[in-house]
């Protein structure tokens, strides 16, 4: 029912956008960026964690008109799958981003990037390293304003290497551009 909720929302979100007067909005080379957003992280049945929420703030530089680099934090809440001990995640990264049609109000975009990925545990944290990659597109709504939304693949591995993991999230949101 939740997720029914968040569905109409964001649809009703990108209609909004879609069917706004026309604007001159592009990814402007180099402006910085501010991106907040919301969405899901699924976890891979080994970690034995449910599928969590997952909330992101990233900061950006608009290198290129083409090419983007952002620093990303993001917080996800899951609870374990055998006892429902709730369990905080962190991830920090750092991505790269190509615009492939910078100058229209649709932009879409692809995105690689590396980072380190820490799981609160009830007796020790486990740390490691992801690597992630995926697609999204931003709506411009303003000139300086879209609505974002992407999908990622995220491969993560913890203890030396010998543990690794494929999770998956989405997430939707705004980006503001500014500066120049």
């Amino acid at each position: 029912m939740k997720s029914d909720k968040i569905f109409i929302s964001i649809a009703i979100v990108f209609l909004l956008a879609f069917f706004s007067g026309s604007t001159l909005a592009e990814v402007k080379s180099g402006t910085m960026t501010l991106s907040p957003r919301v969405g899901g992280y699924f976890f891979d049945s080994s970690q034995g964690l449910n599928n969590g929420t997952i909330y992101e703030l990233g900061i950006g530089k608009n290198l290129t008109a083409n090419l983007g680099a952002e620093f990303v934090f993001g917080y996800i809440g899951t609870n374990t799958k055998d006892s429902d001990t709730y369990r905080n995640g962190y991830i920090f990264r750092v991505d790269g981003l190509y615009n492939i049609m910078p100058d229209k109000r649709f932009v879409p975009y692809v995105v690689l990037g590396v980072g380190a990925i820490t799981l609160e545990g009830e007796t020790r944290n486990n740390s490691g390293l992801l690597l992630n990659g995926g697609a999204g597109i931003n709506v411009f709504i303003t000139d300086t304003l879209a609505i974002r939304g992407d999908g990622r693949y995220i491969k993560s591995y913890f203890n030396d290497f010998e543990d690794d993991q494929n999770n998956y999230s989405y997430s939707v949101g705004v980006a503001y551009q500014f500066g120049n």
